[in-house]
């Protein structure tokens, strides 16, 4: 029997086996029924303040699946607008998710509760996040119909995460054609394995085109395994995944070996650099189309329709917007505007596996995305721009870190070599004459898009 009355509500969370005691709710709403991505259903979100006057955003989930507790907080109930909204970032708020846990997810204690390190928040808007798991059944005034929830249908991605491998080609022995999908062995190798090195190649057909997701990363053991998460938690199917490791000294190994039975291929040697590996990756992807995600990067969405439309339509290049690491989101743009700035992340853009390869000019140390970007401009590629997010982007990363003078002199001697190079000296006046006060634009535009999840 659903209990209504507001003092249930405050009853039941105040009963917790906590430290957390809250005096008032001030919302009781039901979240958005999204796709099921990782073993859990929304059921009930409150919004409480607790005894010092904390507000807390309190999320109750009913869970089926021991999935959720590998979770690395790659959670995909965020907020994306939310995460946008500066005016709540300066009253920040924690958040508190209570899962009701069936006995098929193997939890063998009434309780368990964990903090979340702040090196796993993204952005600005959450302070803190509390995990609590307790075993059904248990007293809450939440009407829930279990086995609803438990059909082919909803479960289906557990299924997926718990046994990855959906459609392959199983060979014993490997033959010339898929040799070509190894990268040539060096001597000074760390390591070398996948789904491929075990004789499973991953086959697909139907409207989407095959996604190949190539993640570079050298001692990235910080947010490497988040990163991984958000890849393996995607509800697309058609699609393999590549980790090129330039010879780790951390723990990076250790985290990409936990997700043997996930990844299609990773590779541990040393190379020449970021945009050496990133090549490394194209030539080894057998994608229709070729996605870059940083090591310490979230993947929220892959654009399916666009995606679907660009494999019909035969359009090389789909890409949509990103959010930086301060909150801020980056509007990518494809046009004329790449003369004077970049203006595409490779965290949001998806690339024809048929364009030039090697795709990256490894002359350029940092910017070598942007020189790619600008060729394909000058080749009137066509392209699609989804209006999903794509990404959450941290501003880790080797081009975006602005250290000394000496360090951010040279980012901008590299640009401008890129710049002059494939526009010549007209294109580099231009982006003097006019590419600041366009940044500043952009930075300051309005003109968001909407949100799509």
């Amino acid at each position: 029997m659903q209990i209504k009355n507001i003092d249930a509500y405050l009853f039941f969370i105040n009963n917790l086996s906590s430290n957390l005691k809250f005096d008032q709710i001030l919302k009781i709403f039901e979240p958005s029924r999204q796709t099921n991505r990782t073993g859990w259903i929304p059921v009930k979100s409150l919004m409480a303040t607790s005894e010092n006057s904390q507000t807390y955003n309190i999320d109750i989930r009913y869970a089926w699946s021991p999935i959720i507790f590998s979770q690395n907080l790659v959670d995909f109930c965020w907020d994306i607008e939310s995460i946008l909204d500066k005016k709540k970032i300066k009253n920040q708020e924690k958040r508190l998710i209570i899962y009701l846990c069936e006995e098929s997810t193997g939890l063998k204690q009434n309780q368990k509760a964990d903090q979340v390190e702040n090196r796993f928040l993204f952005g600005d808007y959450w302070s803190s996040i509390e995990h609590l798991y307790f075993l059904l059944p248990i007293e809450h005034p939440f009407c829930i119909n279990y086995k609803s929830y438990q059909d082919d249908s909803v479960d289906d991605y557990s299924k997926i995460l718990l046994n990855p491998i959906i459609d392959c080609e199983i060979c014993d022995c490997q033959t010339d054609e898929q040799s070509k999908w190894f990268l040539p062995n060096l001597p000074e190798r760390k390591g070398e394995g996948g789904l491929r090195t075990q004789g499973i190649f991953k086959s697909y057909s139907g409207e989407l085109p095959f996604i190949s997701i190539v993640t570079v990363v050298l001692n990235g053991e910080k947010y490497l395994e988040q990163s991984i998460q958000s890849v393996t938690s995607q509800n697309y199917k058609n699609l393999e995944y590549i980790l090129i490791d330039g010879g780790s000294q951390d723990g990076t190994l250790s985290i990409i070996k936990r997700y043997e039975n996930f990844i299609d291929y990773w590779v541990s040697e040393p190379d020449r650099g970021i945009y050496h590996a990133m090549n490394k990756g194209w030539s080894i992807s057998r994608g229709d189309y070729i996605y870059y995600l940083g090591s310490d990067d979230i993947l929220v969405n892959l654009p399916q329709t666009a995606l679907q439309k660009a494999k019909q339509q035969d359009i090389k290049l789909v890409y949509g917007s990103v959010i930086m690491g301060n909150s801020q989101l980056f509007n990518s743009h494809y046009g004329i505007m790449l003369i004077l700035r970049n203006t595409l992340h490779h965290q949001g853009v998806f690339l024809k596996n048929d364009l030039q390869n090697p795709p990256f000019n490894e002359r350029y140390k940092f910017y070598a995305d942007f020189d790619l970007n600008q060729n394909l401009y000058k080749q009137k590629v066509k392209a699609i721009k989804s209006r999903d997010i794509i990404a959450l982007f941290r501003e880790d990363g080797s081009s975006s870190k602005r250290g000394d003078q000496k360090r951010t002199k040279f980012l901008k001697k590299e640009a401008k070599q890129i710049i002059f190079r494939n526009f010549g000296l007209l294109g580099l006046i231009l982006s003097y004459v006019i590419g600041k006060p366009v940044a500043l634009f952009l930075k300051l535009s309005k003109n968001l898009p909407s949100f799509k999840r």
